[in-house]
């Protein structure tokens, strides 16, 4: 697989500290399945597919991007309670 995801609106990447970075109109030039290149400035080879990205945000793979925000707001709420009976309560405080 050889493409370019031209024009990224946003690429939100790890950093080496631990942080997050958010790169913007960005281009991602990857060859054979390895990325080559996250920048506005890099080569465009020829014969690759383009993917017009301008509308959308490029995020990494492998990370937990489904979340229920009631189960963060409410952690540690009713945390003695079984599975069953702690979801019923949780459903009626996020009510």
């Amino acid at each position: 697989m050889s493409l370019i995801l031209r024009n990224c609106k946003f690429v939100i990447t790890p950093t080496i500290d631990k942080s997050i970075k958010i790169l913007e109109n960005v281009d991602i030039v990857i060859e054979n399945g390895i990325i080559q290149c996250i920048s506005d400035k890099c080569e465009k080879p020829r014969g690759f597919e383009i993917i017009d990205c301008s509308k959308h945000a490029v995020i990494p793979a492998f990370g937990n991007a489904h979340t229920h925000v009631a189960m963060v707001a409410l952690r540690g709420y009713a945390d003695d309670y079984e599975l069953f009976d702690w979801l019923k309560k949780v459903w009626l405080a996020e009510r």
